[in-house]
């Protein structure tokens, strides 16, 4: 299995984030059962809003 957990925190890299910090224990978890976990901090991407009018 694999799981991409995404952090959406406003603090960029390399400030500490807790919405990090708690995403460590699930990705932990994810790995104890032989997941191969990727995660992304989407505020260190040049991300547009996706709002059109």
């Amino acid at each position: 299995m694999r799981a991409l957990v995404l952090n959406c925190t406003l603090k960029p890299s390399p400030q500490t984030s807790s919405t990090e910090a708690l995403a460590r224990v699930v990705i932990a978890e994810l790995e104890k059962g032989g997941a191969e976990v990727e995660l992304v901090r989407l505020v260190d991407l040049n991300l547009k809003p996706g709002v059109r009018t």
